[in-house]
């Protein structure tokens, strides 16, 4: 008698079925990249904003980071004199302890693709949140004097998946997401 080595028709389907739901339940418990994407940039700022306020501590000068949400990226200044502020033409754009470049973040492409800088609100329509050397948070509109933070300031960031505030609290200058 002869014996033939292979698999069945009805074993080859059932494997294929099998190999489908497999396949099925593996893309649905996929995470959301564009929701994890949203995340990402959100803490990315959130983390810039906490350095800026303990690099004015760290080193007892003003410091600020202005947002442009018409250009969708922000930039990490310091005021190199010891007289207060000073007008931001005056200040330099800090260097990115990584990169050691300019630190300006750029949202809306690379890794942030997607990820629009939709609004910035520290006191109305300033776009530009400064520490002092204790770490205290204001705006600043780039002329006068800094003004204390009212609540809320931040930032908001969107995208295909959804909306995230970043909120700056006045007195303390801590930062949540909401």
């Amino acid at each position: 008698m002869l014996r033939r080595k292979g698999f069945t028709l009805i074993e080859a389907i059932i494997a294929i079925l099998i190999s489908g739901i497999l396949s099925a339940i593996a893309v649905l418990t996929l995470p959301n990249t564009a929701g994890m994407s949203l995340d990402m940039a959100a803490r990315r700022v959130q983390s810039d904003i906490r350095y800026i306020q303990s690099l004015a501590v760290s080193t007892q000068r003003w410091t600020g980071i202005t947002f442009s949400a018409a250009s969708d990226n922000y930039a990490l200044y310091s005021d190199g004199l010891d007289d207060g502020v000073s007008d931001p033409s005056g200040w330099a754009i800090i260097s990115d302890p990584l990169t050691r470049g300019n630190y300006i973040i750029q949202l809306n492409s690379g890794e942030f693709a997607g990820i629009d800088l939709n609004t910035v609100y520290f006191n109305g329509d300033d776009n530009s949140l400064v520490f002092d050397r204790w770490g205290n948070p204001y705006s600043y509109t780039g002329s006068g004097a800094p003004v204390a933070l009212n609540n809320p300031a931040g930032v908001r960031l969107t995208s295909a998946s959804g909306t995230i505030d970043l909120v700056v609290e006045r007195g303390t200058g801590r930062v949540y997401t909401q």
